[in-house]
């Protein structure tokens, strides 16, 4: 059996690319002969959004001609209380505090919307965990508590749910499948052999969520996880550090980079210091690569550092020592630092 999972969509009427997002992941269940797609928590963003979109939402979903199981979020929780209709295909895990549904020779126990992993809980789902077939938890959570605000995107907390390695791994399913970390795509293996596996947003909701996005194919068959790029919008940065000489080769770097992207519905940032010999015609071939809105340029003339007596003496001390184990890194220190000074004024030119 083949799962593709998903999670963290936040579907919004005023956001087409969520919209698009969704269908990129009903499209990649269809390329990638899944039996179910499954869905991490926070379908839609807003009550409000849960019901705009519904309507088009049900024939979106019986198109795919897919089973969807879905677990309520935090954002979506009190609209799978409502008892809402989202079409024939799409299943939502409500019961608490787990509810197991047979698909296949899988079984899937999914966790509804809780703000705390408790003894009720884990007792629950180790009773749940199938003796025969393949099990698989699919959970909205944070993991060991080891992200920081900006990968579970605008939550208020990232302590949402939080639940340990260790104690997944005593559960007993063959794999986890999470939602709530929007960051990236992040694959583990639990004390005991199974998988663990946050597929991140499948586009990027913030400025903090880049990269490309992701969705999982996860094989019961295998027991693997295969990733699967998905072709949706997503935010990204990179910043370059120029060390005297290498000018040419970082700006050949930045222009496949760039070029990367441009192919890509991408929102991207550049950023580039450090220091060049001719800081004009530098800064003049970068604008050419970069668009001036997404480009930070702070780089700078390297001549008056490079000629200043006390560089040249550091490089005389230098040149004595054989114990410095990376050269290149104390000279970019050094230069970084007499540069600043000579800017302020606190060293003669």
């Amino acid at each position: 059996m083949r799962i593709l999972h998903t999670a963290d969509l936040h579907l919004r009427e005023d956001a087409p690319e969520t919209i698009d997002a969704l269908d990129a992941v009903l499209e990649a269940a269809r390329t990638r002969d899944a039996d179910l797609v499954t869905v991490g928590g926070d379908l839609f963003d807003r009550p409000t959004d849960v019901d705009a979109l519904r309507p088009a939402l049900r024939e979106r979903f019986a198109d795919a001609g897919r089973e969807v199981l879905v677990v309520p979020g935090n954002h979506d929780a009190a609209a799978f209380r409502r008892n809402l209709d989202f079409g024939p295909t799409v299943d939502p895990l409500v019961g608490a505090p787990c509810e197991p549904r047979r698909v296949g020779e899988a079984t899937v126990v999914g966790v509804p919307y809780t703000s705390e992993f408790t003894d009720e809980l884990y007792a629950a789902l180790r009773e749940a965990a199938p003796a025969d077939g393949p099990g698989v938890l699919l959970l909205h959570c944070t993991l060991d508590v080891g992200f920081d605000r900006d990968a579970v995107g605008t939550e208020e907390t990232t302590r949402y749910c939080p639940v340990s390695r260790s104690v997944l791994g005593e559960l007993g399913y063959d794999a986890v499948l999470a939602g709530h970390i929007h960051a990236g795509l992040d694959r583990r293996r639990l004390p005991g052999g199974g998988h663990f596996v946050y597929p991140g947003s499948p586009c990027s909701h913030t400025t903090a969520e880049t990269g490309p996005r992701h969705a999982v194919v996860y094989d019961t068959a295998a027991d693997a996880l295969e990733p699967v790029r998905l072709p949706t919008f997503y935010h990204d940065r990179r910043r370059w550090t120029v060390r005297p000489g290498e000018g040419a080769a970082v700006l050949d770097e930045v222009d496949r980079w760039v070029a990367d992207r441009e192919a890509d519905d991408c929102e991207y940032r550049v950023a580039v210091d450090g220091f060049v010999r001719d800081e004009a015609a530098f800064g003049e071939r970068l604008a050419t690569i970069v668009p001036g809105d997404r480009l930070t340029n702070e780089v700078r003339d390297v001549g008056p550092v490079l000629d200043h007596e006390l560089y040249e003496r550091f490089e005389r001390r230098l040149a004595e020592r054989e114990d410095v184990d990376d050269p290149e890194a104390v000279r970019a220190v050094v230069t970084r630092a007499l540069s600043d000074l000579l800017i302020a004024g606190e060293v003669r030119p």
